[in-house]
């Protein structure tokens, strides 16, 4: 139910990401989590050396070896893909007009999140039911949502024990739904009478079902807390918020609070930059991999590529469902629902096809990026990219396994093409220019 301000980044740069994170747990099959070693007695402990000296617990199975994976360098990969220096040289390429920050974003985080945090009770506690209510206030409350008539899953606290407290004007909820609270009476309110709300999903709420839908909600207010936000204004944010301004003197309060804005507006980017990098990653490789024509695909990397991803998705769904419980098996009843969130697919029907076509699609992005290094002589990888690239693993695993257990359980070969896909990547990223769609494309 609550909203989500996030962007959808399609495929290929969320399915890098997460093939990243699970592509040693895959290879090293490691088990457990701790990283301490047990005695026959049952005790645990440090492992020492011969001579006495503490060493780190290796967490690398004795029998494991490094999956076999297709050798891009040796091969002539160029043969196999048609792509111009054309076609990468100069890219234009869009992002996601939701992942835009505007000034107006940033007044609209100011007056629902920020003035929220500062705003005082008008009676302490007391609960209120006989009083319209207002933006501010604490509203606690029963719901339950209908689309064409019918409940969906996630949509009801009809029989929960205790209501929902929402705070009315902070956004928690899909647009429409606070504001149809508004003025309100709780006296009025009863299950046998509910305030009716029409409010709609926002298109990239996350849940196909839901995304775009218009929702009928039956609301029973049972009592309200009424506060008062404070205002938006230079006293408030220099006294209050201790903002440290960049000058010593200001024209007028509007050009001081305009710096200020100006600063949460840097705020609020800062926190979507993940998400802004995956975007140009995703606009990159979806561009590449639909202009350039691969043959030959490696069926083997294929078939890598997707029972890793099932082995990931089951592996977190087991995770998911054990910490979260009921609640999410409601949501989420099979991997197919769970994947469709977890992984961004669309349909939990198509979730397996696809994935293969994910496969796919990594797969010609690995045949991308060797077919440019080699047209453009960069498909050598230096020893110390190599290193750096191992290094990088054993941080991952915080010193647990050492760099000869990382090259044992990954093998040099991936090592070695995942440093000229770093590079390349990068170095790709320097021949393009992302600029934003406009709002509602």
């Amino acid at each position: 139910m609550n909203r989500m301000r996030t962007a959808k980044i399609t495929l290929l740069a969320m399915a890098a990401a997460l093939f990243t994170c699970l592509c040693l747990l895959v290879a090293c099959n490691v088990p457990g989590s701790s990283s301490s070693s047990e005695t026959a007695t049952g005790e645990t402990g440090s492992a020492t050396d011969d001579s006495g000296t503490a060493t780190a617990t290796s967490r690398l199975n004795e029998d494991v070896t490094a999956p076999v994976r297709y050798d891009y360098l040796s091969a002539d990969v160029s043969a196999d893909v048609d792509i111009e220096p054309s076609d990468y040289s100069d890219m234009k390429l869009t992002l996601p007009a939701s992942l835009r920050v505007t000034d107006e974003d940033a007044i609209e985080y100011i007056k629902q999140t920020i003035l929220f945090e500062y705003r005082v009770a008008d009676n302490g506690t007391e609960k209120m039911t006989d009083k319209k209510m207002k933006k501010g206030d604490s509203a606690f409350i029963y719901y339950k949502g209908e689309i064409d008539g019918k409940e969906f899953s996630g949509g009801s606290n009809w029989d929960d024990k205790t209501p929902y407290e929402l705070k009315l004007g902070s956004g928690s909820f899909i647009p429409g739904f606070e504001d149809g609270l508004i003025d309100v009476i709780p006296a009025l309110t009863s299950k046998e009478s509910p305030v009716t709300v029409k409010a709609t999903f926002p298109k990239d709420y996350g849940k196909e079902e839901l995304n775009g839908k218009e929702a009928t909600f039956y609301v029973v207010v049972e009592y309200a807390v009424q506060y008062t936000l404070p205002e938006f204004n230079r006293e408030f944010v220099e006294k209050t918020l201790k903002y440290t301004a960049k000058k010593d003197v200001y024209t007028s309060d509007a050009e001081y609070l305009q710096e200020y804005i100006a600063y949460i507006r840097q705020q609020l980017e800062s926190k979507i930059a993940d998400q802004v990098s995956y975007a140009k990653t995703d606009a990159l490789w979806t561009y590449l991999t639909d202009k350039a024509v691969c043959r030959n695909l490696p069926q083997s990397e294929i078939d890598f590529y997707y029972d890793s991803y099932l082995s990931q998705i089951k592996s977190a769904y087991s995770q998911y469902s054990t910490y979260y419980g009921e609640n999410f098996t409601k949501m989420y009843p099979d991997e197919a629902h769970f994947s469709v969130w977890y992984m961004g697919l669309k349909s939990a029907e198509t979730w397996k096809e696809e994935l293969k076509q994910l496969s796919v699609r990594l797969v010609k992005k690995d045949m991308i990026t060797h077919a440019i290094a080699e047209k453009e002589n960069m498909e050598t990888v230096t020893d110390e990219e190599y290193k750096k690239v191992v290094e990088y693993w054993v941080q991952q695993y915080s010193g647990q396994m050492t760099s000869d257990e990382i090259v044992k359980s990954m093998g040099e070969l991936y090592l070695r093409q995942s440093a000229l896909a770093d590079r390349m990547s990068d170095w790709l990223m320097q021949h393009a220019t992302f600029t934003y769609a406009e709002e509602g494309n």
